[in-house]
C-alpha cells in the first residue's frame, strides 16, 4: 500500500488511548465507580459500548437526562480521574513502544488525545517515552475534541510541517475522521478493538504495530 511508505511522511502523529495504551479499561472502571458513587447508577454494557470515544462529561450529562439522574457533569469527570490514578498503570500495547524509538530523532512526533494533559504526562512519563514528542496537543488545548479536525490541526501547525506530509496513527473511526478532515494521510492500528471503536474506515489501511515495525524506520 503506498500510504505505508513511511519513509515519504516528514513528521508522525500519534493517538494516545487505544493506539499505544491500552487504557480504556482504567477510564471504563474509574468512570463506572464515580456514577456509582454520585448517583447510585450501575452502567450497562450498553452504556460501556458508548462511553468508547466519547468524554465523561458529555456520558455524564446523557446518562442524567435518559434516567433522571441527580449528577454534575464536569465534578463526575474530575472524579473519575482520582479513582482512575488509584490504579492506574501505563500498559503499552506490544510493539508500539518499539515503534516510536525507532522513529525518535529521525522526524518530529507528535501525540493528539482527547484525554487531558495530566493524564498524557502522566501516561508517557511512565511509559518512558515523554522525551521522544517534541508536541503533545490535548483536549485542553481546543475547543472541539475529535472527530473534529481542530487537534490535528494544531498539531500539525505545531510541528510545521504541511499536513499532507504527516502521517496520523488513530485506533478509533472517530480518529481517523478527525486525521482525514485536518488533510493527513492516516492509518488505523489494529490493537484487537477495531470493531468495538467503530469498525473501519473505507480506503484507510489497518494494521498492527508489529507490521508498522516490519516496514522500518527511515535510514
Amino acid at each position: 500500500m503506498a500510504i505505508l511508505t513511511l519513509a515519504r511522511f516528514n513528521a508522525l502523529i500519534f493517538d494516545l488511548d487505544g493506539t499505544l495504551i491500552d487504557s480504556e479499561k482504567y477510564h471504563r472502571l474509574a468512570f463506572a465507580r464515580a456514577i456509582k458513587e454520585q448517583a447510585g447508577y450501575e452502567l450497562t454494557p450498553a452504556d460501556e459500548q458508548e462511553f468508547i470515544g466519547n468524554s465523561s462529561v458529555w456520558l455524564a450529562a446523557r446518562l442524567a437526562e435518559r434516567h433522571g439522574l441527580t449528577l454534575d457533569p464536569p465534578t463526575v469527570a474530575a472524579r473519575k480521574f482520582e479513582l482512575l490514578y488509584e490504579d492506574f498503570q501505563t500498559e503499552l500495547y506490544p510493539g508500539a513502544a518499539a515503534f516510536v524509538r525507532a522513529w525518535f530523532g529521525r522526524v518530529p512526533l507528535a501525540v493528539a488525545s482527547n484525554s487531558p494533559r495530566h493524564f498524557v504526562e502522566t501516561a508517557l512519563r511512565q511509559a518512558g517515552l515523554r522525551e521522544c514528542f517534541a508536541v503533545i496537543t490535548t483536549v485542553d488545548d481546543v475547543q472541539r475534541r475529535k472527530p473534529d479536525p481542530e487537534m490535528v490541526c494544531l498539531t500539525v501547525q505545531r510541528l510545521q510541517v504541511p499536513a499532507a506530509a504527516v502521517l496520523v496513527l488513530e485506533d478509533t473511526a472517530l480518529g481517523v475522521e478527525a486525521a482525514q478532515r485536518a488533510g493527513c494521510p492516516v492509518v488505523q492500528v489494529d490493537n484487537g478493538l477495531v470493531a468495538a471503536s467503530g469498525g473501519t474506515s473505507p480506503g484507510v489501511p489497518v494494521v498492527t504495530w508489529p507490521e508498522l515495525l516490519r516496514l522500518g524506520a527511515p535510514g
